[in-house]
């Protein structure tokens, strides 16, 4: 004689997998994190590229002070400015130079910028240095242009 045992007999099926609403909330928990995650993966790739952007900038300044160096003698003309060729065509350089204070004291304020971008997305990075002429002629403060190769 067999016996079979009534426990599992009575078990309701329920637990047998996950309802629709269950699968709809671990979709919606996972866009939610694929969103993010990307979010975050772009921010990151903008910062890289403005960085790189700085790093180009900052290196074309001192491209400008080798290949444009400023005459002592000529400090009165206010803005210089150019573009440059090659890979970073899209880069551009702004020198202005103001006196500060009475002319006599030849003290003048001296502002470099390289600029790259468009009107919608413009970027810039600039340099102020203050020059006594006087002081910088003494100390023998004279740039020669650097050879055009």
């Amino acid at each position: 004689m067999i016996v079979r045992s009534r426990c599992f007999s009575n078990l309701k099926r329920t637990n047998a997998g996950f309802s629709l609403l269950e699968v709809l909330l671990a979709i919606l928990v996972l866009g939610l994190s694929l969103v993010a995650f990307f979010g975050a993966v772009g921010e990151g790739m903008a910062v890289v590229t403005a960085a790189r952007q700085y790093e180009t900038a900052r290196t074309l300044m001192n491209l400008v002070d080798l290949m444009e160096p400023l005459d002592l003698e000529d400090l009165d003309r206010g803005e210089f400015s150019g573009r440059f060729d090659g890979d970073f065509r899209d880069y551009r350089w702004r020198r202005i130079v103001e006196p500060v204070g009475a002319e006599e004291d030849e003290f003048y304020r001296i502002e470099t910028r390289i600029e790259w971008g468009d009107f919608l997305n413009p970027g810039m990075e600039r340099v102020e240095t203050y020059l006594h002429a006087p002081s910088a002629r003494r100390e023998g403060w004279v740039k020669e242009p650097a050879p055009m190769r």
